[in-house]
């Protein structure tokens, strides 16, 4: 269900982005007050600071310190590059991703649901509860002990857990 929510909305950003390019002339097609002035052109002005002209400074010292490779395309990210390691890295994107990234909505959403069962266990202690020991049938005490019981033991955990937070936050404050 969620998968499939998440096709359609990859499939509408899709068609956004095909939209989004037509107008990549950054203002093409829009009236002026929204697109502002043409810019300048200069194809054969004087290079900033100098009296040359831009043919005759050429790329300069923004030209990139490589060499161009030509022939096959090389592939980006060659894998271990000198350091210790058994072999080379993956060089493809998808092996990088975190491979627990697909459980990750799997295990928002059962987290969600166990702490609703935990809130209803809780309401379901204090109504029986409210009920009183004389009005409850057998079925009602046996269900009434085991949920106290899960309760207490997550009360005291949360206790135990919400010390040690507050013990390390005042070891850290005292160093």
């Amino acid at each position: 269900m969620r998968v499939a929510r998440l096709r359609e909305s990859l499939k509408q950003a899709e068609s956004d982005l095909a939209s989004f390019e037509e107008l990549l002339g950054w203002g093409a097609g829009l009236p002026a007050e929204v697109a502002g002035p043409p810019q300048r052109q200069r194809p054969g002005g004087p290079v900033a600071g100098t009296t040359r002209t831009r043919e005759e400074a050429g790329e300069g010292s923004r030209a990139p310190k490589r060499p161009k490779v030509q022939g096959p395309a090389v592939e980006a990210g060659s894998g271990n590059h000198g350091g210790k390691g058994d072999g080379p890295a993956p060089t493809n994107p998808a092996a990088q991703q975190d491979p627990s990234a697909e459980k990750k909505p799997e295990n928002r959403d059962s987290q969600a649901a166990n702490r609703e069962a935990r809130k209803v266990e809780a309401a379901r202690v204090e109504e029986l509860k409210g009920k009183g020991e004389g009005q409850l049938n057998e079925k009602e005490k046996d269900e009434l002990a085991t949920l106290q019981r899960k309760v207490e033991q997550r009360k005291k955990k949360k206790q135990k857990n919400n010390a040690n937070y507050r013990k390390l936050g005042k070891d850290v404050a005292a160093r």
